[in-house]
């Protein structure tokens, strides 16, 4: 498996402050994320696809993000949207 380091996205912030700010989001972050809302199937941890999307746009994230950082931590992406992942 490759190994990649953290990976820094850089999101427009659209809460408080001036509207053109930017804020880090590390790998760390999107994970605290994921697994509030992760589950567990067969003892692995598992992220719904529709559950993936929402993670993204509510926080300014690009899907692939996500699914990135699924597969850095072992997340599986379950009952995919468009039968990808089955």
């Amino acid at each position: 498996m490759l190994a990649l380091g953290p990976r820094l996205v850089y999101v427009p912030f659209l809460g408080r402050g001036a509207p053109h700010e930017e804020v880090v989001v590390t790998n760390e972050k999107i994970l605290e994320l994921i697994e509030h809302v992760a589950g567990e199937r067969d003892g692995k941890k598992t992220l719904a696809c529709q559950d993936a999307f929402f993670l993204a746009e509510e926080n300014g994230l690009e899907p692939l993000d996500i699914g990135r950082v699924c597969n850095l931590n072992n997340i599986r992406i379950v009952r995919c949207q468009l039968g990808c992942f089955k």
